[in-house]
C-alpha cells in the first residue's frame, strides 16, 4: 500500500518444537519469547514477553482471524516447496497419487478456509493449485478471470 493508505501489518508465524518430546501434548505451559532487531535507523531494539501457551485443544485453534489466515498461507507455502523441492511435474513424480492426494486436500483446505475467514483472495492459491492437477486447463470453476491490464505503450 502507499503511505497515505498506511501498511497492512505482518505477522511472523513460529513452529514450536516440544523440549521433552515424552511429556504429554495436553498441557499448557509459559515461555518467555524475545525478538531483537534494528530498525530503519540501525538501532538495535529488544522486546521480550512472556506467553501462555494452550495445547489442550480439541483441534486447531486460532487466537484470532489474522493468525489463521496467516497459518492457511504457511501451509500451502509448504506443500509448494516441498512439491517444487522434489520436482515441478506431477507426470515425472514417482508417487504422483500421493502428490495429487495431498493438492487436492489442500484445494478443499483452501475452499473451506475462504468460506471462514472470509478471504476470497485465497482463490489464488486454489487457482494454482487447479493448474498443478490439470496443467491443459484454461479456466477454473471458481471464478471468472478477468483480463490482465496491459501497459500502456511508451
Amino acid at each position: 500500500k502507499n503511505k497515505e493508505e498506511g501498511g497492512k501489518g505482518g505477522i511472523i508465524l513460529l513452529l514450536l518444537s516440544p523440549v521433552d518430546p515424552s511429556v504429554p501434548h495436553a498441557l499448557s505451559c509459559k515461555i518467555q519469547m524475545t525478538a531483537s532487531y534494528k530498525d530503519r535507523m540501525a538501532k538495535e531494539h529488544e522486546l521480550s514477553e512472556e506467553v501462555s501457551l494452550k495445547t489442550d485443544y480439541d483441534s486447531d485453534y486460532y487466537d484470532n482471524s489474522g493468525i489463521r489466515k496467516a497459518i492457511v498461507l504457511a501451509r500451502y507455502g509448504k506443500l509448494m516447496m516441498e512439491w517444487l523441492e522434489k520436482g515441478p511435474t506431477l507426470a515425472a513424480t514417482a508417487n504422483k497419487s500421493d502428490w495429487l492426494e495431498r493438492f487436492e486436500k489442500m484445494k478443499q483446505y483452501l475452499l473451506a478456509e475462504i468460506e471462514f475467514c472470509n478471504e476470497p483472495d485465497f482463490i489464488k492459491e486454489v487457482e494454482t493449485i487447479d493448474l498443478i492437477l490439470q496443467p491443459n486447463a484454461k479456466a477454473t470453476p471458481y471464478m471468472e478471470r478477468q483480463p490482465i491490464p496491459q501497459a500502456e505503450p511508451e
